[in-house]
């Protein structure tokens, strides 16, 4: 039986405030011209402020002002696979779900802290940009392996490194089965 995704998605074409439900995920990239950039360039805006209305603008506008000076472009895929490495190895597939579908049908990970949680929800509140994706998994199985090695067999489309660990995505085509 093939690995399915979650039917929701960004919209089609995407705008500052669209999540409509089509089929794919917007992602935020670096232009290959631009090499001296950094993903930590936004990532890390706000460190300077403590949490509040001037971190959260400062977040955003960065973002939108990567996107602006086309350092950064948006780019749609259908999925995405995410690897980290460090201390622990972690990967997986990404998409986008809206949080109300979220509602009784996910068992939380038993780790996760209610200060995150409350945290995380503060933070999309204010910024409005969905930055760190919902991650859902399934149980390691011979089709996951099977997809593990096509897609690590090809270059990641995104590369970067972030407290001592190697973060690395893979734009994977709607086309490709996941099979």
């Amino acid at each position: 039986m093939p690995l399915l995704p979650a039917p929701y998605y960004l919209a089609k074409n995407p705008t500052k405030q669209s999540c409509t439900g089509f089929k794919k995920v917007t992602l935020l990239q670096k232009n290959k011209s631009l090499e001296n950039c950094s993903f930590n360039d936004f990532l890390n805006a706000g460190n300077q402020f403590p949490d509040g209305t001037q971190r959260w603008n400062l977040i955003r506008s960065t973002i939108h002002q990567a996107l602006y000076s086309k350092v950064y472009y948006l780019n749609e895929t259908a999925y995405v696979a995410y690897q980290v490495s460090g201390d622990n190895n972690f990967m997986g597939i990404v998409g986008c779900i809206p949080a109300s579908e979220l509602n009784q049908r996910v068992t939380l990970h038993e780790r996760v802290l209610a200060e995150r949680v409350s945290k995380f929800a503060y933070y999309l509140k204010n910024v409005k940009i969905q930055a760190e994706p919902t991650l859902l998994a399934f149980r390691w199985n011979s089709q996951w392996q099977s997809l593990e090695k096509r897609i690590k067999q090809s270059k990641p489309s995104i590369v970067f490194e972030k407290d001592n660990a190697i973060h690395q995505l893979w734009h994977l085509p709607q086309k490709e089965s996941l099979a």
